[in-house]
């Protein structure tokens, strides 16, 4: 299918909710010698204890991710119960499902939705890096009250690390793994005067893939770049107003995705309507891909500028802030849509003649950018 995107949004957003006063995210001791830890979310935009909210969310903070190698949203899934991920059509489109609510896309609406400061990110969140994440919150039930259209089954939050040391402080980020798998990022906070903080942040990921396309003429298969890049500032306009900046460019270089077509003859359960395989699905099948289009035109790229800017003042109960934002997104898509390489096709227009001369066509026409 072929996919290209151009996506220009402005939302401005504007809430009042009661003030509280933030709890300590410290261990506290009780008689019996345990530690209680207190979480605090924002699942419902402001400040409170996780084991007190009336919703069920799960959260990963920074530690934890970097303790349990968390790089992205799929490394999430893995490590938390209620939430996994499937990948449809490589990095261009995600289906989160929670609490067992899937979707297929094309069919039917999407049934959850992914949040980064409570601001709506459309598209995949699949390339955003870990690494610009303070905490990530996965709020599991209905929650359209709050977070608007396509959230019936729950929304996942993303919560970008805030310039808030009042020290400079950098880190640095090296992994390498099997299948050329590469992973660098840096960041960099500092307190620029009494008021003003900034940080600013950038992340490299590539993977080489261990699948391979027999045919020859096709494009490499499976492999994937992402270049990130964050920035923000947090001003304080005076001891009760915080103006904050958030900038976030993530671009994409994906091969094709590693499609593999099991033909009828491999299936092995009958049922009225037509044949299905029963148990694992083969993998020792041979990926046969493109053929038609310039190797480098299959494929994902895909760019994207996500900015926003919170005014927030803290009265006496209330806390009132407003949020603008504006994103930009470009998305291209090479697929071969035969999934199978064939030099030929199909011809559909067979039913109106049954023509012979028109039971096959050539297949260039299922190969789109």
């Amino acid at each position: 299918m072929a996919l290209n995107i151009n996506l220009i949004k402005y939302t401005f957003v504007c809430f009042i909710f009661p003030f509280l006063t933030p709890l300590s995210i410290k261990a506290a001791s009780v008689d019996e010698g345990f530690d209680i830890e207190h979480i605090e979310v924002t699942s419902r935009l402001k400040k409170e204890s996780l084991n007190k909210i009336p919703l069920s969310v799960s959260t990963f903070d920074a530690k934890e991710m970097s303790n349990a190698s968390i790089d992205n949203i799929n490394d999430i899934a893995t490590n938390m119960v209620g939430f996994s991920m499937e990948k449809t059509f490589g990095r261009q489109s995600d289906i989160p499902v929670l609490r067992g609510i899937s979707w297929v896309p094309g069919f039917g609406s999407q049934k959850a939705a992914y949040f980064i400061d409570g601001i709506y990110f459309n598209g995949s969140i699949q390339s955003i890096p870990t690494d610009f994440i303070e905490r990530v919150e996965v709020i599991k039930g209905p929650q359209s009250a709050l977070y608007g259209r396509s959230t019936f089954s729950g929304a996942i939050n993303y919560i970008t690390k805030k310039p808030t040391s009042l020290a400079a402080t950098y880190n640095t980020k090296l992994t390498v793994g099997e299948n050329g798998n590469q992973i660098f990022s840096s960041s960099l906070t500092a307190q620029m005067s009494e008021n003003l903080h900034l940080r600013g942040a950038l992340s490299f990921d590539k993977y080489q893939s261990e699948y391979k396309n027999s045919l020859n003429s096709g494009p490499n298969v499976g492999g994937e770049k992402t270049k990130s890049v964050m920035f923000s500032m947090l001003y304080a306009l005076n001891e009760d107003t915080d103006l904050s900046f958030n900038y976030i460019y993530n671009e994409n270089d994906d091969e094709l995705p590693p499609f593999n077509y099991q033909g009828s003859q491999y299936n092995n359960c009958f049922l009225d309507t037509r044949s299905y395989y029963c148990g694992e699905v083969r993998n020792d099948l041979s990926i046969h891909l493109g053929g038609f289009l310039n190797k480098e035109e299959y494929g994902l790229a895909s760019s994207r500028h996500f900015m926003s800017m919170q005014v927030d003042h803290r009265f006496d109960e209330i806390d009132v802030f407003f949020t603008a934002t504006l994103t930009d997104f470009d998305s291209t898509f090479g697929a071969d849509q035969t999934y199978t390489g064939y030099q030929q096709v199909f011809d559909f227009t067979y039913f109106q003649s049954f023509d012979p001369d028109k039971y096959f066509m050539n297949a260039s026409d299922w190969h789109t950018i």
